[in-house]
């Protein structure tokens, strides 16, 4: 098996930055300050092109990256709040991409130094005992598989494709583990969230499970949910020959491609296909869920957060188990449909229903297919970076009214100037009007813009409210709805969607409705 990784020969005798020693890059990581992000990053980052320069030997060049990892680690953490907060406007987006393409240059640094360190140390392992030999290469696998799977995580949360290479390097790393037995390897790492102590396929099939999780639908704070707490899960799952039956995914450790499902492959299965089973963890959720539902104790082998909402876990449970088929078919199209974002500008033209409204700004995307439930279109307006899934979207067709959406997937080109959304359109019949809450004295006076969608008592479909997402409104709450000047009492029943710019409830209708 040979070695194909992208990393530098080292051409350096001594850092220019620190004394050439662990105790030198221990006291200059020391002096660093940490409150000034925007310098100290560069500093890091330059420190690893040395390191990664460094002529030295493995276990030294390991030691030197231990020293670094926690510092760099903690300023990709500080740099992620500014680029995934999703508050961009039109001054501020090429900055907030600037600091994304500098975080995962960090970060490929970071794992570039670990796979130096492997390789290294495949290259000398006749001079090493066995076990120092497999101690350094298991260790300096977990590591570079850790912060290669961050890469990947950031590039979903940022809804772009993963750097050139990265999933035959990841995989490469696991055959490596595999050929020399060391996959059930424990390696400790204080970096990580929930459980430091781990081994090497716990660390692959972490990844492996984000990129199952159809990460393109979710928003950055539930990817960060997800990756965290599949720390706990990923024994939950197993990875099998591919011709195995339990086998729901595929991926060729050859190629630079994430696992998909084994339903979807193109072509024979091969030798180098390696097969994932996830079905038995979609059962734990599902047995989590359901025994919340009862109030009752699930006693599950797996441990699951209060961070996750149902409709995560729900959304996961999907993601693990057999794959449905599409309830409708997409037809390509081609034409310009007008969009728009944020709850109040969306709102305004609703409530108007045909035309432009020039106080709420407003975008054109390209159409690239329809089906019954929704559109894909293509944007190039890089105001889009700014927008993450879930969020409410107004889309109109030329010389139709505006229709409310929801954006379920995003795929941003690498340079963030082109956009693909997934729009899901919600019922044709989506009413503008005002909403009062009943029970509480603080508010009971003011009322909010809300969007209303009526009852569908033929297919068993609830009404639905469509809030802002303000404390205020919760499960429950008894609410009046002014539709058009006439006033009806809801209670809000169930809450089935929660995201960054709304919530969505079920809505039952009460009894005494005011005339």
């Amino acid at each position: 098996m040979t070695i194909a990784l992208d990393i530098p020969s080292p051409c350096r005798d001594q850092l220019t930055f620190a004394e050439t020693s662990v105790t030198g890059l221990e006291e200059w990581v020391s002096a660093l300050p940490m409150v000034h992000i925007g310098g100290t990053v560069k500093q890091i980052y330059q420190a690893l092109l040395e390191l990664n320069e460094l002529k030295t030997l493995p276990h030294t060049r390991m030691q030197m990256l231990e020293v670094v990892r926690p510092a760099a680690h903690h300023l990709l953490s500080t740099l992620s709040r500014s680029y995934l907060n999703h508050n961009s406007t039109a001054d501020n987006i090429q900055h907030q991409i600037q600091i994304s393409d500098l975080a995962q240059a960090l970060q490929h640094e970071l794992s570039t130094g670990y796979k130096m360190v492997f390789a290294e140390t495949l290259t000398q392992q006749q001079q090493m005992t066995v076990s120092s030999f497999n101690d350094l290469l298991g260790q300096s696998i977990h590591r570079a598989m850790t912060e290669i799977g961050l890469s990947i995580l950031r590039a979903c949360q940022l809804y772009t494709t993963t750097t050139e290479g990265v999933w035959q390097e990841l995989y490469l790393l696991f055959r490596y583990a595999q050929r020399f037995k060391l996959l059930k390897q424990q390696t400790s790492d204080p970096e990580k969230y929930f459980k430091q102590r781990s081994s090497i396929e716990e660390a692959f099939k972490q990844v492996l499970l984000l990129a199952c999780a159809k990460p393109n639908q979710l928003r950055p704070i539930e990817l960060d949910r997800i990756y965290k707490t599949l720390e706990l899960w990923s024994d939950g799952s197993k990875l099998l020959p591919s011709a195995h039956k339990a086998a729901l995914f595929v991926l060729n450790s050859q190629h630079n491609q994430p696992p998909i499902y084994k339903q979807n492959l193109k072509g024979e299965l091969s030798k180098q296909h390696i097969g994932l089973f996830t079905e038995q963890l979609a059962h734990y959720i599902y047995q989590h869920l359901k025994a919340k539902q009862q109030h009752q104790d699930s006693n599950l082998p797996i441990q699951i957060p209060n961070t996750l909402s149902v409709t995560l876990l729900k959304h996961l449970i999907f993601c693990w188990s057999k794959p449905s088929k599409r309830n409708s078919d997409r037809t390509p199209t081609n034409g310009i449909v007008t969009i728009c974002f944020g709850f109040e500008n969306i709102y305004q033209h609703l409530e108007k229903g045909i035309g432009k409204i020039e106080q709420y700004p407003v975008d054109e995307a390209q159409l690239i297919n329809a089906s019954v439930g929704g559109y894909c279109i293509q944007s190039y307006d890089q105001n889009v970076f700014s927008v993450e899934t879930s969020a409410l979207i107004g889309i109109q067709e030329t010389d139709k009214i505006w229709r409310l959406g929801i954006v379920r997937w995003i795929k941003n080109s690498d340079d963030f100037y082109e956009s693909q959304l997934g729009i899901q359109t919600l019922a044709e019949q989506v009413t503008c009007c005002q909403i009062r809450i009943l029970e509480n004295a603080d508010y009971n006076e003011a009322s909010v813009s809300v969007f209303f969608i009526p009852e569908l008592s033929a297919m068993g479909i609830q009404a639905n409210i469509i809030t802002p997402s303000l404390s205020i409104f919760s499960e429950k709450l008894k609410v009046e709805l002014d539709i058009h000047g006439e006033l009806k009492h809801f209670s809000l029943s169930n809450l089935v969607e929660r995201s960054a710019d709304h919530y969505r409830f079920e809505a039952l209708a009460l009894s005494t409705d005011i005339e």
